[in-house]
């Protein structure tokens, strides 16, 4: 699913690209979603795990989830199958299969002065997989630059995070999160959830996650979700980069999943001696789902 998520895989795709610098200063193949490079990110290793489970993603919050499906066809937002309304509170699971969101913004990487503006019709795509009760999101974008992967475990009134993991420039980051972070509670209603701090071999996540209340949101289509919008901060430690990413998402508890994202990152790593800096803003908007 777009994940109920709330760390911004995209974001962080510029960790990779800063530490796959050659010696030279320049990025080794392709470069961040800010250089324009188009390298197809490499194949995820992970399988995921979907089957029944309460909740925010493919059946209904409490009731017995649909099958898990794989290869599911990608329809426009807005005319594809019917999606069912979610029960008051609750969440449907999102469908297995492609969701793809318009992409604007920008990124700086560590050898910009300057940020780069993400080209006119760039986007995101996740490929959602799913087996029992978890579920694989793995997400890239036109723009290339490698791949970020979340695993999640559906329970009767929450979602938990367990892994994150980042691929491309030739290196694979891979963080388990102990424990698990709650990053969607069951049912929805405004609330502050407890920090919730997750660490594991040489990284450390901090999450801050508050329910602010319900709106309206329009796709790319012009079709108006139902949402309850999420205000996110977290702080992270991974691979040596140490940063903030935080903003707001859009949640659809029909389609198990978010409609629109704005994630900021800030971020900064050491390289011999020297701080470098990584930021980046993306704006996501629906444009198609399974």
């Amino acid at each position: 699913m777009r994940k109920p998520v709330l760390v911004s895989l995209l974001v962080l795709a510029l960790l990779m690209s800063a530490c796959g610098k050659g010696d030279d200063g320049r990025k080794d193949g392709g470069g961040p979603a800010a250089s324009g490079a188009s390298e197809t990110a490499g194949p995820d290793e992970t399988e995921a795990a979907d089957e029944t489970a309460p909740a925010a993603t493919a059946g209904k919050a409490g009731g017995t989830a649909a099958p898990a499906r794989t290869g599911a066809k990608s329809g426009s937002a807005g005319q594809g199958a019917p999606v069912p309304a979610a029960p008051a509170n609750g969440v449907n699971r999102p469908r297995i299969g492609s969701y793809v969101y318009a992409l604007s913004g920008f990124a700086q990487d560590p050898l910009s002065t300057q940020p780069k503006e993400y080209p006119a019709g760039s986007e995101a795509t996740i490929e959602l997989s799913a087996n029992g009760n978890e579920y694989t999101g793995r997400q890239t974008t036109s723009q290339g630059g490698g791949s970020g992967t979340q695993v999640f475990r559906w329970e009767a009134t929450s979602v938990l995070l367990s892994l994150i993991r980042f691929e491309g420039q030739g290196q694979r980051l891979e963080c388990a999160l102990n424990p698990p972070a709650p990053i969607l509670r069951i049912p929805l209603r405004k609330e502050a959830y407890p920090a919730h701090t997750a660490t594991g071999e040489n990284c450390r996540f901090t999450f801050n996650i508050s329910v602010v209340g319900q709106e309206d949101v329009a796709d790319s289509s012009g079709k108006t979700w139902k949402t309850w919008r999420l205000e996110q901060k977290t702080d992270y430690q991974m691979g040596g980069v140490t940063g903030t990413i935080r903003g707001p998402v859009w949640f659809s508890p029909d389609l198990g999943t978010s409609v629109k994202e704005d994630q900021t990152n800030d971020a900064t790593f050491s390289d011999a001696g020297q701080s470098l800096v990584l930021k980046s803003r993306d704006v996501l908007l629906l444009k198609r789902h399974p």
